[in-house]
């Protein structure tokens, strides 16, 4: 079985030879924050916004996906590469979803319980996601019913979609 995200990130730090610090310095995090990724089994999902998820993976030589257990919506492994599809951005995506399934505005607001101003910016910043953790926007792809990855602005290392 493979070890806790929290603990990949320590094993993946020290074995860069890296101090939390440097850590945190180089990825914009507080130095309190990126020592509770490495704290915390919830941190990794809960603890700090994507876009800083996402610099510590890179920094660390880690996959996003495999770090939070991701399977593919689309390919699941199986089948043909999907890269030749195209995909619509994130926010043109939310309000696709939004308006497919009947969900107003305050609805959508409700459910995942945020502002509804909240969801006003992820239907205009196509960025807008990066600032939320990866917890929020698995909720978020659940509740609109798509794979997780076309929220995440991360493609499947194996489908490249």
């Amino acid at each position: 079985m493979q070890q806790p995200a929290h603990l990949r990130l320590r094993a993946a730090r020290e074995a860069l030879g890296l101090s939390d610090a440097e850590v945190a310095g180089r990825t914009g995090l507080a130095l309190a924050d990126y020592a509770h990724l490495e704290a915390s089994a919830d941190a990794v999902r809960q603890g700090v916004d994507l876009r800083h998820l996402k610099r510590v993976c890179e920094l660390l030589g880690l996959d996003l996906w495999d770090l939070l257990g991701l399977r593919c919506g689309y390919c699941r492994g199986k089948g043909r590469p999907a890269r030749e599809l195209a995909s619509p951005a994130r926010h043109e995506l939310i309000r696709a979803r939004r308006d497919a399934l009947g969900l107003a505005r305050d609805a959508l607001a409700a459910r995942l319980d945020v502002r509804i101003e909240a969801i006003d910016s992820m239907m205009r910043d196509p960025n807008f996601l990066d600032t939320w953790p990866a917890a929020f926007v698995e909720d978020l792809a659940r509740t609109l019913e798509v794979p997780v990855q076309a929220l995440l602005d991360v493609p499947c290392p194996r489908c490249w979609r």
